[in-house]
Protein backbone atom coordinates (compact mmCIF):
# COMPACT_ATOMS: atom_id res chain seq x y z
CA UNK A 1 0.00 0.00 0.00
CA UNK A 2 1.41 3.38 -1.00
CA UNK A 3 1.04 6.26 1.86
CA UNK A 4 1.12 9.38 1.26
CA UNK A 5 3.12 11.94 3.24
CA UNK A 6 2.56 16.00 3.40
CA UNK A 7 6.01 17.39 4.74
CA UNK A 8 9.44 16.61 4.38
CA UNK A 9 12.94 17.76 4.67
CA UNK A 10 14.66 19.79 2.43
CA UNK A 11 18.18 20.68 2.26
CA UNK A 12 19.86 24.15 1.75
CA UNK A 13 23.19 25.01 1.37
CA UNK A 14 26.04 26.16 3.05
CA UNK A 15 29.45 26.43 1.54
CA UNK A 16 31.91 23.60 1.23
CA UNK A 17 35.35 22.57 0.06
CA UNK A 18 34.97 20.52 -3.22
CA UNK A 19 36.92 16.71 -3.31
CA UNK A 20 36.24 15.07 -6.24
CA UNK A 21 38.06 11.23 -7.05
CA UNK A 22 39.04 10.06 -11.07
CA UNK A 23 37.01 6.14 -11.09
CA UNK A 24 38.77 5.07 -14.24
CA UNK A 25 39.97 1.58 -12.64
CA UNK A 26 38.82 -0.93 -15.34
CA UNK A 27 38.62 1.16 -18.34
CA UNK A 28 41.08 0.41 -20.77
CA UNK A 29 42.24 2.91 -23.38
CA UNK A 30 40.98 5.87 -21.25
CA UNK A 31 42.86 8.02 -23.64
CA UNK A 32 40.03 7.95 -26.06
CA UNK A 33 37.73 9.37 -23.61
CA UNK A 34 33.90 8.13 -22.33
CA UNK A 35 30.82 9.31 -24.02
CA UNK A 36 28.77 9.12 -21.13
CA UNK A 37 27.68 7.35 -18.13
CA UNK A 38 24.07 6.29 -17.38
CA UNK A 39 22.67 3.81 -14.55
CA UNK A 40 21.18 0.93 -15.87
CA UNK A 41 19.47 -2.04 -13.92
CA UNK A 42 21.57 -1.22 -10.86
CA UNK A 43 24.71 -0.50 -12.50
CA UNK A 44 26.84 2.49 -13.86
CA UNK A 45 27.24 1.97 -17.79
CA UNK A 46 30.20 4.07 -19.50
CA UNK A 47 31.70 3.67 -23.27
CA UNK A 48 35.09 4.71 -24.77
CA UNK A 49 34.55 5.90 -27.78
CA UNK A 50 37.61 4.58 -29.30
CA UNK A 51 37.42 0.96 -28.89
CA UNK A 52 34.48 -1.72 -29.24
CA UNK A 53 33.77 -1.70 -25.58
CA UNK A 54 31.52 -0.88 -23.15
CA UNK A 55 32.27 -0.68 -19.17
CA UNK A 56 29.95 -1.24 -16.26
CA UNK A 57 30.53 -0.93 -12.30
CA UNK A 58 28.55 -2.06 -9.25
CA UNK A 59 30.58 -0.12 -7.02
CA UNK A 60 29.52 3.56 -7.75
CA UNK A 61 33.17 3.39 -9.84
CA UNK A 62 35.53 2.20 -7.78
CA UNK A 63 36.20 -0.83 -10.20
CA UNK A 64 34.90 -1.35 -14.08
CA UNK A 65 34.40 -4.48 -16.05
CA UNK A 66 34.09 -4.33 -19.70
CA UNK A 67 31.73 -6.04 -22.37
CA UNK A 68 32.56 -6.46 -25.34
CA UNK A 69 30.33 -4.81 -28.60
CA UNK A 70 29.88 -5.40 -31.98
CA UNK A 71 32.69 -5.47 -34.43
CA UNK A 72 30.63 -2.80 -36.21
CA UNK A 73 30.59 -0.23 -33.59
CA UNK A 74 33.86 1.91 -34.43
CA UNK A 75 32.81 4.69 -32.67
CA UNK A 76 30.36 4.69 -30.06
CA UNK A 77 28.43 8.37 -29.37
CA UNK A 78 25.78 8.03 -27.15
CA UNK A 79 24.46 5.82 -24.17
CA UNK A 80 21.00 5.44 -22.84
CA UNK A 81 19.09 3.09 -20.58
CA UNK A 82 14.88 2.85 -20.56
CA UNK A 83 14.76 0.31 -17.70
CA UNK A 84 14.78 -3.00 -19.29
CA UNK A 85 17.12 -2.41 -22.77
CA UNK A 86 20.33 -0.32 -23.27
CA UNK A 87 20.97 1.88 -25.85
CA UNK A 88 23.76 2.83 -28.28
CA UNK A 89 24.41 5.38 -30.63
CA UNK A 90 27.17 5.12 -32.74
CA UNK A 91 28.82 6.01 -36.47
CA UNK A 92 27.98 3.34 -38.84
CA UNK A 93 27.41 5.19 -42.30
CA UNK A 94 26.61 8.36 -39.99
CA UNK A 95 25.03 7.11 -37.29
CA UNK A 96 22.87 3.89 -36.36
CA UNK A 97 20.97 2.82 -32.62
CA UNK A 98 21.35 -0.50 -31.43
CA UNK A 99 20.15 -1.74 -28.29
CA UNK A 100 21.02 -4.55 -25.61
CA UNK A 101 17.91 -6.51 -23.96
CA UNK A 102 20.62 -8.88 -22.10
CA UNK A 103 23.62 -6.42 -20.89
CA UNK A 104 25.62 -6.63 -23.97
CA UNK A 105 25.36 -10.13 -24.63
CA UNK A 106 23.72 -9.87 -27.98
CA UNK A 107 22.64 -6.44 -29.90
CA UNK A 108 19.80 -5.52 -32.29
CA UNK A 109 18.82 -2.90 -35.05
CA UNK A 110 15.52 -1.53 -34.32
CA UNK A 111 13.39 -2.01 -37.27
CA UNK A 112 13.12 1.77 -39.29
CA UNK A 113 15.71 3.20 -36.51
CA UNK A 114 17.97 6.10 -37.84
CA UNK A 115 20.43 4.54 -40.05
CA UNK A 116 21.97 7.73 -42.15
CA UNK A 117 22.39 10.47 -39.15
CA UNK A 118 24.54 11.24 -36.13
CA UNK A 119 22.49 10.40 -33.02
CA UNK A 120 22.39 13.20 -30.39
CA UNK A 121 19.98 12.52 -28.04
CA UNK A 122 17.28 9.67 -26.10
CA UNK A 123 14.57 10.41 -23.63
CA UNK A 124 12.09 7.61 -22.17
CA UNK A 125 8.80 10.38 -22.16
CA UNK A 126 5.18 8.63 -20.94
CA UNK A 127 6.84 4.93 -21.95
CA UNK A 128 7.79 5.66 -24.76
CA UNK A 129 11.43 5.98 -26.16
CA UNK A 130 12.25 9.10 -28.43
CA UNK A 131 16.09 9.89 -30.09
CA UNK A 132 16.96 13.15 -32.36
CA UNK A 133 19.92 13.38 -34.51
CA UNK A 134 22.37 16.33 -35.95
CA UNK A 135 19.79 16.39 -38.90
CA UNK A 136 16.90 17.47 -36.53
CA UNK A 137 15.67 13.84 -37.14
CA UNK A 138 13.04 13.07 -34.11
CA UNK A 139 11.89 9.22 -34.02
CA UNK A 140 9.79 7.42 -31.34
CA UNK A 141 9.26 3.94 -30.48
CA UNK A 142 6.01 2.31 -28.33
CA UNK A 143 7.51 -0.84 -27.99
CA UNK A 144 11.40 0.03 -26.28
CA UNK A 145 12.97 0.88 -29.64
CA UNK A 146 12.09 -3.17 -31.03
CA UNK A 147 10.49 -0.39 -33.75
CA UNK A 148 10.85 2.85 -34.81
CA UNK A 149 8.29 5.39 -36.76
CA UNK A 150 9.88 9.12 -37.39
CA UNK A 151 7.47 11.64 -36.38
CA UNK A 152 9.36 15.23 -36.99
CA UNK A 153 12.27 16.99 -38.71
CA UNK A 154 13.30 20.02 -36.41
CA UNK A 155 16.67 21.63 -36.13
CA UNK A 156 20.10 19.83 -34.86
CA UNK A 157 18.94 18.26 -31.43
CA UNK A 158 20.91 19.20 -28.99
CA UNK A 159 18.81 17.49 -26.18
CA UNK A 160 15.37 16.03 -25.48
CA UNK A 161 13.67 17.14 -21.79
CA UNK A 162 10.48 16.39 -19.90
CA UNK A 163 9.14 19.65 -17.86
CA UNK A 164 5.50 19.68 -16.15
CA UNK A 165 4.22 16.83 -18.40
CA UNK A 166 5.62 18.40 -21.75
CA UNK A 167 8.18 17.07 -24.03
CA UNK A 168 10.68 19.63 -25.04
CA UNK A 169 13.77 19.57 -27.73
CA UNK A 170 16.18 21.93 -27.38
CA UNK A 171 18.23 22.30 -31.38
CA UNK A 172 21.42 23.83 -31.53
CA UNK A 173 20.29 26.55 -34.27
CA UNK A 174 16.68 26.42 -34.26
CA UNK A 175 15.44 27.16 -30.53
CA UNK A 176 13.13 25.27 -28.31
CA UNK A 177 10.17 22.94 -29.45
CA UNK A 178 7.24 21.66 -27.28
CA UNK A 179 5.07 18.90 -27.70
CA UNK A 180 1.59 18.34 -26.12
CA UNK A 181 0.85 15.07 -28.37
CA UNK A 182 3.40 12.51 -27.46
CA UNK A 183 5.71 14.13 -30.31
CA UNK A 184 3.47 14.27 -33.13
CA UNK A 185 3.19 17.97 -33.92
CA UNK A 186 6.00 20.86 -32.68
CA UNK A 187 5.53 24.25 -31.68
CA UNK A 188 9.04 26.44 -31.54
CA UNK A 189 8.07 28.68 -27.94
CA UNK A 190 11.51 30.42 -28.23
CA UNK A 191 10.21 32.81 -31.84
CA UNK A 192 10.56 35.80 -29.68
CA UNK A 193 13.85 35.44 -28.19
CA UNK A 194 16.56 36.39 -30.79
CA UNK A 195 19.49 34.15 -32.09
CA UNK A 196 18.43 31.01 -29.93
CA UNK A 197 21.27 28.91 -30.43
CA UNK A 198 20.54 26.58 -27.41
CA UNK A 199 23.47 25.64 -25.15
CA UNK A 200 21.35 23.68 -22.32
CA UNK A 201 17.90 23.30 -20.66
CA UNK A 202 17.04 22.27 -17.77
CA UNK A 203 14.43 22.60 -14.74
CA UNK A 204 14.64 24.26 -11.54
CA UNK A 205 11.51 24.26 -9.06
CA UNK A 206 8.17 25.01 -11.64
CA UNK A 207 10.36 27.17 -13.89
CA UNK A 208 12.05 25.92 -17.12
CA UNK A 209 15.07 27.43 -18.02
CA UNK A 210 17.87 27.48 -20.82
CA UNK A 211 20.98 29.86 -22.34
CA UNK A 212 21.84 30.20 -25.59
CA UNK A 213 25.03 31.50 -27.47
CA UNK A 214 24.86 35.20 -27.50
CA UNK A 215 23.72 37.74 -25.08
CA UNK A 216 21.43 38.06 -23.26
CA UNK A 217 22.39 34.17 -22.95
CA UNK A 218 20.12 33.13 -19.53
CA UNK A 219 16.35 33.24 -19.73
CA UNK A 220 13.41 31.17 -17.75
CA UNK A 221 9.71 30.63 -18.33
CA UNK A 222 6.85 30.43 -15.18
CA UNK A 223 4.62 29.04 -18.02
CA UNK A 224 5.62 25.99 -19.42
CA UNK A 225 7.86 28.04 -22.43
CA UNK A 226 4.72 30.08 -23.25
CA UNK A 227 6.71 33.30 -22.51
CA UNK A 228 9.98 33.52 -21.07
CA UNK A 229 12.01 36.42 -19.24
CA UNK A 230 16.08 37.08 -18.88
CA UNK A 231 17.58 35.31 -15.64
CA UNK A 232 20.41 37.55 -13.91
CA UNK A 233 22.07 36.11 -10.92
CA UNK A 234 25.65 37.77 -10.29
CA UNK A 235 26.26 34.64 -7.91
CA UNK A 236 25.98 32.34 -10.11
CA UNK A 237 29.68 31.29 -12.01
CA UNK A 238 27.69 30.43 -15.56
CA UNK A 239 31.20 31.00 -17.84
CA UNK A 240 28.56 32.43 -20.68
CA UNK A 241 26.89 28.22 -21.33
CA UNK A 242 25.21 26.48 -19.23
CA UNK A 243 25.13 22.85 -20.26
CA UNK A 244 23.33 20.26 -18.40
CA UNK A 245 21.28 20.26 -15.09
CA UNK A 246 19.99 17.49 -12.99
CA UNK A 247 18.02 17.50 -9.50
CA UNK A 248 18.99 14.77 -6.57
CA UNK A 249 17.52 15.05 -3.22
CA UNK A 250 16.01 18.61 -2.99
CA UNK A 251 20.02 20.04 -4.84
CA UNK A 252 20.11 21.58 -8.44
CA UNK A 253 23.46 20.54 -9.83
CA UNK A 254 24.59 22.50 -13.16
CA UNK A 255 28.13 22.11 -15.63
CA UNK A 256 29.04 25.64 -17.13
CA UNK A 257 31.60 26.48 -19.43
CA UNK A 258 33.64 27.25 -16.19
CA UNK A 259 32.32 25.21 -13.13
CA UNK A 260 30.08 23.05 -11.96
CA UNK A 261 27.57 24.32 -9.56
CA UNK A 262 24.70 23.54 -7.37
CA UNK A 263 22.28 24.89 -5.18
CA UNK A 264 20.12 23.70 -2.48
CA UNK A 265 17.38 26.09 -2.12
CA UNK A 266 16.01 26.07 -6.39
CA UNK A 267 18.53 28.52 -7.38
CA UNK A 268 18.07 30.80 -4.41
CA UNK A 269 22.30 30.83 -4.04
CA UNK A 270 25.16 28.89 -6.12
CA UNK A 271 28.47 27.48 -5.13
CA UNK A 272 31.11 25.91 -7.01
CA UNK A 273 32.08 22.48 -6.34
CA UNK A 274 34.84 22.82 -9.75
CA UNK A 275 37.89 22.20 -7.99
CA UNK A 276 39.64 18.74 -8.86
CA UNK A 277 37.69 18.46 -11.60
CA UNK A 278 40.24 18.77 -15.24
CA UNK A 279 37.79 21.01 -17.22
CA UNK A 280 34.91 22.94 -17.75
CA UNK A 281 31.30 21.87 -18.56
CA UNK A 282 32.51 22.20 -22.67
CA UNK A 283 33.81 18.81 -22.50
CA UNK A 284 31.86 16.65 -20.30
CA UNK A 285 29.85 14.23 -22.32
CA UNK A 286 27.54 12.68 -19.22
CA UNK A 287 26.40 13.78 -16.00
CA UNK A 288 24.79 11.38 -13.22
CA UNK A 289 23.71 11.77 -9.66
CA UNK A 290 23.19 8.11 -8.36
CA UNK A 291 23.46 6.35 -4.51
CA UNK A 292 24.14 9.70 -2.77
CA UNK A 293 27.24 10.67 -5.72
CA UNK A 294 27.41 12.94 -8.57
CA UNK A 295 29.40 11.54 -11.67
CA UNK A 296 31.00 13.53 -14.56
CA UNK A 297 31.95 12.04 -17.71
CA UNK A 298 34.84 13.40 -19.47
CA UNK A 299 36.18 13.62 -23.47
CA UNK A 300 39.01 12.65 -25.30
CA UNK A 301 39.63 16.76 -25.37
CA UNK A 302 41.85 16.88 -22.75
CA UNK A 303 44.23 15.49 -20.01
CA UNK A 304 42.08 13.90 -17.38
CA UNK A 305 39.67 12.62 -19.34
CA UNK A 306 37.38 9.64 -17.91
CA UNK A 307 35.10 9.12 -14.77
CA UNK A 308 34.81 11.50 -11.78
CA UNK A 309 33.03 11.57 -8.59
CA UNK A 310 31.62 13.50 -5.99
CA UNK A 311 30.01 12.45 -2.54
CA UNK A 312 26.94 14.19 -2.49
CA UNK A 313 26.60 13.60 0.98
CA UNK A 314 29.61 16.21 2.19
CA UNK A 315 27.69 19.19 1.08
CA UNK A 316 26.92 20.49 4.75
CA UNK A 317 23.30 21.62 4.71
CA UNK A 318 20.62 22.80 7.56
CA UNK A 319 17.13 21.25 7.49
CA UNK A 320 13.93 23.04 7.34
CA UNK A 321 10.48 21.25 6.70
CA UNK A 322 8.70 21.92 3.42
CA UNK A 323 6.05 20.70 1.51
CA UNK A 324 8.24 18.86 -1.39
CA UNK A 325 9.43 21.04 -4.44
CA UNK A 326 12.10 18.26 -5.71
CA UNK A 327 12.27 14.78 -6.99
CA UNK A 328 13.78 12.69 -3.89
CA UNK A 329 14.31 8.73 -3.71
CA UNK A 330 15.13 8.39 0.07
CA UNK A 331 17.45 5.73 1.66
CA UNK A 332 15.63 2.94 2.48
CA UNK A 333 14.34 2.46 6.60
CA UNK A 334 15.93 0.25 7.79
CA UNK A 335 18.63 -0.89 6.10
CA UNK A 336 19.79 -3.68 6.47
CA UNK A 337 16.69 -5.07 6.87
CA UNK A 338 14.34 -8.14 7.62
CA UNK A 339 11.93 -8.84 6.15
CA UNK A 340 10.24 -5.93 5.53
CA UNK A 341 11.76 -2.10 4.91
CA UNK A 342 10.02 1.33 3.88
CA UNK A 343 11.08 3.50 0.98
CA UNK A 344 10.28 6.71 0.72
CA UNK A 345 10.10 9.01 -2.58
CA UNK A 346 8.98 12.70 -3.37
CA UNK A 347 7.41 14.45 -6.79
CA UNK A 348 7.42 17.76 -7.54
CA UNK A 349 5.15 16.76 -10.85
CA UNK A 350 2.57 14.68 -11.58
CA UNK A 351 3.93 11.74 -13.60
CA UNK A 352 3.60 8.55 -14.50
CA UNK A 353 5.73 6.91 -12.13
CA UNK A 354 7.61 3.43 -11.47
CA UNK A 355 9.58 1.72 -8.79
CA UNK A 356 11.39 -1.38 -9.51
CA UNK A 357 13.32 -4.03 -7.27
CA UNK A 358 15.98 -5.58 -8.67
CA UNK A 359 18.23 -8.21 -7.38
CA UNK A 360 22.26 -7.99 -7.55
CA UNK A 361 23.00 -9.44 -11.16
CA UNK A 362 20.03 -7.09 -12.40
CA UNK A 363 17.38 -9.03 -12.51
CA UNK A 364 13.74 -7.19 -11.77
CA UNK A 365 12.12 -8.92 -8.66
CA UNK A 366 8.86 -6.52 -8.44
CA UNK A 367 7.91 -3.51 -9.28
CA UNK A 368 5.58 -2.24 -6.17
CA UNK A 369 5.04 1.16 -8.01
CA UNK A 370 3.72 1.82 -11.48
CA UNK A 371 1.37 4.42 -12.21
CA UNK A 372 0.40 7.74 -12.52
CA UNK A 373 1.33 9.70 -9.11
CA UNK A 374 -0.21 13.57 -8.35
CA UNK A 375 2.62 15.45 -6.29
CA UNK A 376 3.77 14.85 -2.90
CA UNK A 377 5.90 12.43 -0.67
CA UNK A 378 4.52 8.60 -0.70
CA UNK A 379 5.77 5.62 1.24
CA UNK A 380 5.98 2.02 0.65
CA UNK A 381 6.14 -1.14 2.37
CA UNK A 382 8.78 -3.37 0.55
CA UNK A 383 8.69 -7.11 2.03
CA UNK A 384 11.36 -9.63 1.57
CA UNK A 385 10.38 -12.45 3.44
CA UNK A 386 10.58 -14.85 0.41
CA UNK A 387 13.94 -13.78 -0.98
CA UNK A 388 17.09 -15.08 0.13
CA UNK A 389 19.77 -12.69 1.87
CA UNK A 390 21.62 -10.17 -0.27
CA UNK A 391 21.98 -6.86 -1.83
CA UNK A 392 19.01 -5.72 -4.03
CA UNK A 393 18.41 -2.24 -5.54
CA UNK A 394 15.55 0.02 -5.59
CA UNK A 395 14.68 2.26 -8.63
CA UNK A 396 12.43 4.97 -9.42
CA UNK A 397 12.09 6.79 -12.62
CA UNK A 398 9.55 9.62 -13.04
CA UNK A 399 9.71 11.82 -15.92
CA UNK A 400 12.78 12.61 -16.73
CA UNK A 401 14.23 11.48 -12.90
CA UNK A 402 15.76 8.16 -12.52
CA UNK A 403 17.48 7.44 -9.20
CA UNK A 404 18.71 4.26 -8.13
CA UNK A 405 19.89 2.86 -4.13
CA UNK A 406 21.27 -0.21 -2.48
CA UNK A 407 19.40 -2.29 0.90
CA UNK A 408 20.61 -4.74 2.24
CA UNK A 409 18.47 -7.92 3.00
CA UNK A 410 20.23 -10.01 5.96
CA UNK A 411 18.47 -12.89 7.21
Amino acid sequence: MIKRIAIISMLFSVSIFSQWTKVNNGISTVTSGTVGIVEHKGYLVTASNGQTKIFRSADNGDSWSAIDLPSAVTVPEILFSSEERLFLGYNRAGGTVIYSSDFGASWNDGINCPQTDRVTAFIKYQGDIYVGTAFGVVSKSTDDGSNWVQVATLANIRAFHEHNGKLYAATVNGGIHRSTDNGNTWENITTTVSFPFIKGIWTIGNNLYFTKSTLPAFWYSPDDGDTWQQWNDASFDHGYNIYRGISYGGTVFLTTALSVMYSQNQGGSWTNIYQGLPAGGSSITGFLASDNYLFVSYSASLPGEGIYRYDISTLTSVESNKISDSYYLSQNYPNPFNPSTKITFSLPESMFTTLRIFDSIGNEIAMPVKGYLSVGTYSINFEGSALPSGIYFYRIESGNFIQTRKMLLLK
